[in-house]
């Protein structure tokens, strides 16, 4: 092992050794089953670490570093997201109004809820699939917060538990506009404090009016694929639901600057929540700024900024959906 830690050393152009990875893996609380699993899981690591290396010496704008999936393959990391068909889009929208504004509405030329007391703390979804729900709470915890003045963390759990009978599938997966829906002919979402995240699905509902924090009045859609519809909805209403593909290897180990990622499609598989957006000032990019539910360590501590402007990359304007308090 030893041997072929110090032969992938001279690969990757930086020492790469087995003390670094027993850091990592102390860092991150890694502990491996047996001998054979830390032996693979270290040339996954390795693997990882020349991928990373070579990432950030092209030097377009975006750093990308060895974070908690480091030890996971490619393959298993994309199992972790929720593919969203074309089908369940389009059956999800054909009844629905999209939300655009006109063209003559002035817009500011950056924006970020998080200034205006509109944005949760990151939160963390864990290993399950639940990312859908936290896109939802986003969204809805932005627009009671512009609505009452007052930021409320809500319950993602309750989501999970018992919006089953609209479309969604627990930690399997699901779309926030179905969230939206239950939550609407529920009568309201219960707080965080009172309905906590277990990272496990239940069907079991537990949700109790006493404990209600915010409602969905109504919820829209942005006009799909139009870039320009989403950064004026998102200047002059609030952080919108959306969904995006996360699933490139670059993604997985994103750290700063802009992500322009030219093959990044539109097959979308992960729930998360726009919160803003500019033009950065190192690379002149366009981004939309964007909170995902991965915990702190991932990106930007926690945050994501995605190209903008660039024939709707990842996906990231094809299917965005914004809640009334």
């Amino acid at each position: 092992m030893v041997l072929l830690l110090s032969v992938f050393s001279l690969s990757l152009g930086y020492e790469a050794t087995l003390e670094h990875f027993q850091q990592w893996a102390f860092d991150h609380g890694k502990a491996y089953e047996s001998d054979s699993v830390r032996a693979m899981r270290t040339m996954v690591w390795l693997d990882n670490a020349e991928f990373v290396r070579q990432k950030n010496a092209e030097n377009n704008g975006a750093s990308f570093k060895l974070n908690k999936f480091a030890d996971m393959t490619h393959e298993e990391y994309k199992a972790l997201l929720s593919p969203i068909t074309e089908d369940a889009i389009t059956r999800a929208t054909e009844d629905m109004i999209a939300l655009s504004l006109p063209p003559w509405v002035d817009i500011p030329k950056k924006m970020d809820w998080r200034d205006n007391k509109a944005v949760t703390p990151v939160k963390n979804q864990g290993t399950c699939g639940s990312c859908y729900s936290f896109s939802t709470t986003g969204a809805l915890e932005g627009a009671c917060a512009i609505k009452t003045g007052k930021l409320v963390s809500f319950s993602e759990q309750q989501i999970m538990d018992c919006s089953w009978q609209y479309g969604n599938n627990g930690c399997n997966g699901g779309m926030f506009d179905r969230a939206f829906y239950y939550i609407m002919e529920q009568g309201g979402i219960d707080t965080e404090a009172s309905y906590p995240y277990t990272m496990k699905e239940s069907h079991t509902c537990k949700y109790d009016a006493k404990n209600k924090g915010g409602q969905v009045t109504n919820f829209y859609y942005v006009n799909q694929g139009d870039e320009s519809a989403l950064t004026a909805v998102l200047a002059l209403k609030g952080p919108v639901a959306i969904a995006i593909n996360a699933g490139q290897r670059s993604f997985q180990f994103y750290n700063g600057g802009v992500y322009d990622d030219p093959g990044c499609d539109q097959s979308l598989n992960h729930g998360v929540l726009a919160v803003g957006y500019g033009t950065d000032a190192d690379s002149g990019k366009d981004y939309f700024l964007v909170k995902n539910s991965w915990g702190t360590e991932w990106g930007l501590d926690g945050f994501i900024k995605m190209r903008r402007n660039k024939d709707n990359q990842c996906g990231i304007a094809t299917y965005p959906s914004i809640p009334e308090c």
